[in-house]
């Protein structure tokens, strides 16, 4: 589920570069701002005055007040979720400004685009813009501006899942909103702050500073916000699993975006309420939700939210065996995913429509979504690993430069110290030179036997990082087997497909098929990289906690990989309720308070 976004223009009322007169512009600015007192609550009437100012600069000849009007036309379209053309008229704003506008009103357009750019999904874009936003403010020593610019590289950094560098900025911002008593952005970070938590499945802490935010802006009388506000608790909730608490949540959020005419939020919360309802079995209310959202979603072009609905309308039909209904919403959501080459949710369309063409003993179909889900999965999960195997190299690297350097001090400083030795004893007397000699000799062969057991420490050292790095090759060695042996089986089932003959062959290849679906859920193979990659954990745990079942240590290191209930009941082919249970008497025989996160412990251990 989206966060909320803030986006704070700024105007101007100074005249550069004007060709008619002081009373022509004054005019434009005027309308322009009457286009601003709507932006919010009455669309139409703010493109309206937006457009009579575009006009009037065009006819007066005055630069600033056609880029401040394509500007705001912009704004109008960004809030109205008409992306494309929003993204066309800041291009156009953005390039004006640069020739007649100030600094100020250039880095309001620059924030523009890195929103546009986020709500497209093309992040990095994102934050190209929200970095120049951030020096621009940062030499006008523009504090609104610098708070909002930390605040939406949070955000873009929470879309890409980099929660490091999120705590970093939504941190600096919050700060930075304390220092100024900017109370709107203090509790705008506070609210994205919980939903930071969420990401990491720690929901109390999410719905504490949700609240938190919420007080605030109640204070501030900012619906917009409370409704925010409203959608994270409900997302809290439905990741708790307390449906009836999302339901009510997301509700009074919906009433509230109907009510300020903001259709993207109604969306929204039209898809989460589905949602809740297909939890909930009540099949008849998901698919009058899903619709209405599909309505609003065509009208204001939102493709990702598109597919979103359309799978959840799909999944619906296939939960009411209504084949024919199911098929089209795949279809239609896969189309959707392909045009903005979506590639995770194109996966995860297949993954779906595999299963739903097997259950209806179409395999050749199911063949297919299951081939283009893997070739999908594969490409992603290779580019992943790929990245990591970059980075160990690079680690390894980095610690050998650093044992050379180590090496060669420890060689100069050796050498200081034995010159030094042998200055002393060519001043000694004669008299001594046989003791001297002999102690020499014992000290040189001590010296020699200390030199040899710093060698084998450093040799041991370095057998350790090439342990560390043979391991992490296994570790992509399982995986490589893995796609190499779900790759035979596709193509060994689409042979067998094709000379199949009689009925009895057929119904072999659908037990096939249907077996490898639920091998394709990984559970043996993960079954057997737990085991691998865990061993030294299992061996901690069971000297800390000997009571352990062998199904409760699979789950500390299923949890220790961040795994949600969902994905362990998944594996374990079991249902999610009986994961948190399995939780609760995990966390009693750790002897965990409910204050201590599970998860955080076990990654201690």
């Amino acid at each position: 589920m989206k966060h909320a976004v803030f986006c704070f223009f700024i105007f101007c009322s100074s005249c550069l570069y004007a060709q008619g007169s002081k009373h022509d512009t004054a005019a434009v600015l005027k309308l322009l701002d009457s286009a601003k007192a709507y932006l919010d609550s009455d669309y139409d009437k703010a493109q309206q005055f937006a457009e009579a100012a575009k006009q009037q600069s065009k006819k007066i000849k005055y630069g600033r007040g056609q880029a401040l009007a394509y500007k705001m036309l912009a704004s109008v379209y960004y809030n109205k979720g008409e992306i494309p053309q929003a993204e066309e008229y800041t291009l156009i704003a953005l390039e004006k400004l640069r020739v007649f506008g100030t600094l100020s009103e250039v880095s309001g357009a620059t924030n523009l685009l890195g929103l546009i750019y986020m709500s497209q999904g093309k992040y990095y874009q994102a934050e190209s813009y929200f970095h120049q936003l951030w020096q621009m403010s940062s030499s006008l020593k523009d504090t609104a501006s610098m708070i909002n610019a930390l605040h939406n590289l949070g955000v873009v950094n929470h879309y890409k899942g980099e929660f490091d560098k999120t705590a970093k900025f939504y941190d600096q911002s919050l700060r930075l909103a304390e220092r100024a008593k900017d109370e709107k952005r203090i509790n705008a970070n506070l609210r994205n702050l919980g939903m930071l938590y969420g990401s990491q499945r720690e929901h109390e802490k999410e719905k504490f500073y949700i609240r938190k935010a919420m007080h605030g802006f109640k204070k501030a009388n900012d619906r917009l916000s409370i409704a925010y506000c409203w959608q994270g608790l409900g997302t809290a909730h439905f990741n708790m699993l307390q449906f009836d608490s999302s339901l009510i949540a997301h509700g009074n959020a919906l009433t509230i975006f109907e009510d300020l005419g903001k259709k993207d939020g109604v969306s929204q919360q039209l898809c989460n309420i589905a949602d809740i309802y297909v939890q909930k079995e009540q099949y008849g209310n998901a698919k009058e939700f899903y619709n209405k959202s599909v309505v609003l979603l065509k009208q204001s072009n939102e493709k990702f939210g598109l597919i979103l609905a359309y799978t959840g309308l799909a999944n619906t039909h296939y939960a009411e065996e209504h084949p024919k209904i199911a098929r089209q919403y795949y279809d239609s959501a896969l189309s959707t995913a392909k045009e903005i080459n979506a590639a995770w949710q194109m996966a995860d369309v297949y993954y779906f429509l595999a299963d739903f063409e097997a259950y209806n003993k179409n395999y050749k179909a199911a063949y297919e979504a299951l081939t283009h889900y893997s070739k999908g999965k594969d490409t992603l999960l290779s580019a992943e690993k790929t990245k990591l195997v970059h980075e160990l190299e690079a680690q390894y690297e980095n610690e050998k430069k650093q044992k050379e350097i180590r090496d060669k001090q420890t060689e100069i400083l050796y050498l200081k110290k034995t010159n030094q030795m042998y200055v002393w004893l060519w001043a000694l007397s004669g008299f001594v030179a046989l003791l001297i000699v002999l102690l020499l000799f014992n000290w040189i062969k001590h010296i020699r036997a200390k030199s040899k057991r710093a060698i084998e420490q450093e040799q041991a050292k370095k057998k350790a990082v090439e342990l560390e790095l043979e391991y992490k090759k296994k570790e992509l060695t399982q995986l490589a087997l893995h796609i190499s042996n779900q790759n035979e089986f596709l193509e060994s089932f689409k042979n067998n497909l094709k000379e199949a003959t009689d009925e009895q062959q057929k119904k072999s290849l659908e037990r096939e098929l249907e077996s490898k679906l639920v091998l394709d859920k990984q559970r043996e193979d993960f079954e057997m990289n737990i085991n691998l990659i865990h061993e030294d954990f299992f061996r901690k745990l069971q000297e800390k906690f000997p009571s352990l079942t062998e199904n409760e240590k699979k789950l500390c290191a299923m949890l220790r990989l961040n795994l949600s209930s969902k994905e362990i009941a998944s594996i374990q082919n079991i249902s999610a309720k009986s994961v948190e249970m399995n939780r609760y008497r995990l966390r009693q025989k750790l002897q965990l308070n409910s204050e201590e996160n599970l998860n955080v412990f076990l990654s201690s251990i």
